[in-house]
């Protein structure tokens, strides 16, 4: 509702939109100890209140729509499935794949892969509920235990992309590691003197040609 007034009233918006608050926390800078706290409380109520709005602006998103020939703001409520459980490959896939040749065919085409999206992030939601624990305890692991230890699903559910190029990197690594290992270790033996070593050699060629 602020958002939709705040075009209207800048007034408004400054009562509404936290603005910032210079308090300099050093009691030899006040005319007394009790101004001193006044100041501190005054500050410490408008951090509350900005981590507040702060916290639920993020949960309010806008887009720019055309209604009646005229190019305005429309505001919405964020669905927590698309903050928490939609995936950045989904994202870059409506990206990537929705058509630009007409308004229609975009807008149907971008309707369309969100809701499928939306159905992909409720299924994820739900994979990153699921528990090893049975039922009587899962409200203890809960309580107990840390959500990888018994929710398999949501160690890349919950970020797809940085977890996949975490394990892209661990395999790099594991690989380089095995590698080094191979060229510094295994060493082939020596062949014995007259040459008697390549003869079991040349035999498997000439019998597998």
């Amino acid at each position: 509702l602020g958002l939709e007034l705040a075009p209207h009233s800048q007034e408004l918006v400054r009562e509404i939109v936290p603005q910032k608050y210079d308090f300099v926390d050093d009691p030899s800078l006040y005319t007394s100890e009790r101004d001193y706290q006044r100041h501190k409380y005054a500050y410490h109520k408008h951090e509350n209140y900005a981590h507040s709005y702060n916290f639920l602006r993020q949960f309010v998103k806008t887009i720019e729509v055309v209604l009646n020939g005229h190019l305005q703001n429309l505001h919405f409520q964020q669905p927590l499935t698309a903050m928490f459980y939609m995936q950045e490959t989904s994202k870059q896939r409506i990206l990537d794949k929705v058509p630009f040749r007409s308004p229609d065919v975009k807008n149907k085409a971008f309707i369309q892969m969100s809701q499928e999206v939306h159905e992909e992030s409720k299924l994820i939601r739900q994979l990153s509920k699921f528990s090893i624990v049975p039922q009587k305890q899962k409200k203890w692991a809960q309580m107990n235990l840390p959500d990888g230890a018994h929710r398999p699903f949501q160690i890349f559910l919950s970020n797809d992309a940085r977890r996949m190029q975490l394990l892209l990197q661990g395999s790099l690594i594991l690989s380089l590691a095995l590698a080094f290992h191979s060229g510094s270790f295994l060493v082939p033996q020596s062949a014995p003197a007259g040459g008697q070593g390549a003869a079991p050699v040349r035999r498997g060629v000439e019998w597998s040609s």
